[in-house]
């Protein structure tokens, strides 16, 4: 076998190990989520997020929320329905009811959790909303409180209630309560120091938000 052959075998050789080599790395290293679809909806009481994706190798997405863009909080999960090669839709909704700004994107994590990616970033901006019980002058007192805070109605009319749901800042449902009739009262002795916004049913079936501070 003479220098030629000799040089063009090897050649060969390792034309063969890098194609094969290659193939094995784009199946890797393939991103284990393609985002086909993200978007970002928000109604008067709550933003609806949307994906549809294709997954390989995927085990979960995490809903992400920002008030600037920078600083990211985890407010749910979703499990993945991890499919190969099929589309799936995912939908989740954060209830917010704090107007300005918001930023959403959705992080997933591979099976053996040693990679992640993110959707893109999407923004929504809430406006205050107009509650009828504003008119009538409903309030929290005392605000701040301490042990419970009291449904006010500054007109002086003796409504009743029957319910309410206290939501922290971040939008999560942190408390329901439910309410006696006539019973005005809201007891918040298990919740943590802080700003929580409370909203509240009355009986005709009316509801109203009002910001109130525990400490």
């Amino acid at each position: 076998m003479n220098k030629l052959v000799k040089l063009l075998i090897a050649l060969l050789l390792v034309l063969t190990a890098t194609f094969a080599n290659a193939r094995v790395s784009s199946v890797k290293f393939a991103p284990p989520v393609f985002w086909n679809v993200f978007e970002v909806t928000a109604t008067k009481s709550n933003v609806l997020l949307k994906w549809v994706v294709t997954e390989y190798n995927n085990k979960i997405f995490y809903i992400q929320h920002s008030y600037n863009g920078t600083d990211w909080e985890d407010i749910d999960s979703v499990k993945s329905k991890n499919s190969p090669l099929t589309l799936d839709d995912y939908y989740y909704t954060h209830i917010n009811k704090h107007e300005g700004r918001h930023y959403y994107r959705v992080k997933q994590i591979d099976i053996d959790m040693n990679r992640t990616g993110f959707s893109k970033v999407l923004t929504v901006t809430l406006k205050k909303e107009k509650l009828s019980a504003d008119k009538a002058g409903i309030s929290f007192a005392p605000n701040p409180a301490t042990d419970q805070v009291r449904i006010v109605n500054n007109d002086g009319s003796d409504d009743s209630y029957s319910g309410a749901k206290i939501y922290d800042l971040s939008g999560r449902l942190v408390a329901d309560k439910k309410l006696q009739k006539y019973t005005n009262t809201i007891t918040i002795t298990d919740l943590p120091d802080g700003i929580y916004i409370a909203r509240v049913e009355n009986n005709d079936g009316t509801t109203f938000t009002q910001k109130f501070i525990k400490q």
